[in-house]
Formats: C-alpha cells, sequence, structure tokens
C-alpha cells in the first residue's frame, strides 16, 4: 500500500478522544476542503511505498495543521511551498515557518517528503479558551489523549517506517 493511501485511511478513520472542560479537541478532518487540501498533499508527495523517517511532534495547533490537517502546514505554507491551493485565510503559524525553512536547507520540500513522514503524538490538536494546547499540560487531559494517541503511535509505526533514527 502506498503512503497516500495509508495516511488518508488514517486520518479518515480518527475517532477524537472524549476531552474534560474546558479542553476541545481539533478535528478538522470533518471538513469536506481539509480532505481534499489532504488528498492533494499526501497524492503529490507520498504516492509510494518507499520506507521513510518519521518526525514526531505533540499535537497540531489551530493555525497550522489544526487548520489544514497536514502536520507543521499552515495555510501560507500549504500554497506557497507546496503548490496546494485552500480556501483559508493566510495566516502564518511558528512553528510551519521554521519547519519549511528546515525543508528549504534539507534540499526542498519534494526532497524532505521523499525521505520523511511528519505526525504528531496527538495527531488532533486541543484548544481552551481559543488558544493551543500541550496534551500533557493538564494531567486530566493527558489521561484522556494517551490512550488515543498511543493507538494513532502504534498504527503509523506499523507502516514501512525506518527505525535506524529517531526525530521527536
Amino acid at each position: 500500500m502506498k503512503w497516500n493511501e495509508r495516511v488518508l485511511n488514517f486520518i479518515q478513520q480518527l475517532q477524537p478522544p472524549q476531552v474534560p472542560p474546558p479542553y476541545e479537541v481539533l478535528y478538522p478532518f470533518a471538513d469536506a476542503d481539509v480532505l481534499q487540501a489532504c488528498r492533494q498533499f499526501y497524492k503529490k508527495y507520498y504516492a509510494d511505498a518507499a520506507p521513510r523517517y518519521i518526525m514526531i511532534g505533540i499535537n497540531p495547533g489551530r493555525l497550522g495543521a489544526g487548520i489544514t490537517g497536514v502536520p507543521f502546514t499552515d495555510p501560507i505554507r500549504l500554497k506557497d511551498s507546496c503548490g496546494i491551493a485552500n480556501p483559508w485565510p493566510r495566516k502564518p503559524e511558528l512553528s510551519s515557518i521554521f519547519m519549511y525553512e528546515m525543508m528549504e536547507a534539507f534540499g526542498g520540500v519534494a526532497a524532505f517528503y521523499r525521505q520523511l513522514y511528519i505526525s504528531s503524538i496527538s495527531p488532533l490538536g486541543f484548544v481552551a479558551d481559543g488558544k493551543n494546547v500541550n496534551y500533557y499540560d493538564d494531567r486530566l487531559l493527558a489521561e484522556a489523549v494517551l490512550p488515543f494517541a498511543q493507538q494513532c503511535l502504534d498504527t503509523q509505526l506499523s507502516w514501512p517506517v525506518q527505525r535506524s533514527v529517531a526525530f521527536a
């Protein structure tokens, strides 16, 4: 199975965890525009079955993957760096800026994605009072999220991942 098929099946089958108030789950994959952007992105950069290294972040933020569905990718980088048009406001997200600068230094977006797959401990993000929250910021949130995160990591690590190096 190709990477794009694996990733798209994975994100379309995600069942968000129940989180305690005041937290909310960022679940962008219920939006048709997000799924379309993800289909385009993963088809463009992951239409093969070659093994890849995996970079693992914490959880998506509200201005990056919480909108686009693509890890560490805000609407600006999705359009300008990846060539994928999207309907979202062109707001920058700091980790997206950093990641895409790193990708350019690596040899470009295509070269980077040919060798690496990016995900997060939790592929869904969290907010409280309109601000990003990391799953470990609150003990009750962490307890609610960790079984979901473990299942997501187990699934992704079953794919053709190069295990000689870990990026976190």
